[in-house]
């Protein structure tokens, strides 16, 4: 169960500051802006939430390290095989890989180091040593509903992203796996960003 922050507000000169502290502790913070001007509104001011940060969707720069990227890491344990989907959204950088064994994930999470990862109902039950990840490595973990490991799902939110007829260009044919880590990452971004994400243009396979 995810622990839950009280709702609030904040003056906006000070936002930063807060969700930056609350980030940090593996809380998920909605940003929510008004969408109607206060002037003819009938009653409170109509606001809705137009971004989610998290750990790993975290754009505020004051509050990372320079030298040090930001990746948000997607696990997906499948038919005795691991898919592994890893991006920094500053940069764009979106990696999609397989793997066979725990061993060769734990030396995945330790290459990237990310500040969350979200994966499936697999990897919470898989007896990898979760505790070591949140405790020790300080990774914020979140496991995702079912829906968004769909195969279809997954296949429809990378055809739509990238704009193609079929995930043949993308390198993708001989990654079943990993395209339903790259699936679901990519829609757990659309959830919480609310944007285009244009700027993921690009996705790299690698062994």
């Amino acid at each position: 169960q995810e622990e839950r922050a009280p709702m609030c507000g904040v003056p906006f000169h000070s936002a930063e500051n807060y969700i930056a502290r609350l980030v940090s502790k593996g809380f998920k913070v909605a940003i929510c802006e008004q969408v109607e001007d206060p002037k003819v509104a009938k009653g409170i001011v109509k606001r809705e939430v137009t971004r989610i940060v998290t750990p790993g969707t975290n754009l505020d720069i004051q509050s990372l390290e320079e030298s040090r990227n930001n990746y948000l890491m997607c696990v997906a344990y499948l038919n005795n095989k691991i898919g592994l989907s890893t991006i920094d959204i500053s940069t764009g950088d979106y990696y999609v890989t397989e793997l066979e064994n725990d061993r060769q994930l734990f030396d995945e999470i330790n290459k990237f180091m990310p500040s969350e990862i979200i994966c499936n109902d697999g990897f919470m039950v898989s007896g990898f040593d979760l505790d070591d990840l949140r405790n020790r490595l300080n990774i914020t973990i979140y496991h995702l509903e079912p829906w968004y490991f769909d195969d279809a799902m997954c296949v429809k939110a990378l055809k739509e992203h990238f704009k193609v007829n079929s995930l043949d260009g993308l390198g993708l044919n001989d990654y079943n796996c990993g395209m339903i880590g790259a699936g679901a990452l990519l829609q757990y971004l659309y959830e919480t960003q609310k944007n285009s994400l244009a700027h993921l243009s690009h996705i790299s396979c690698y062994t």
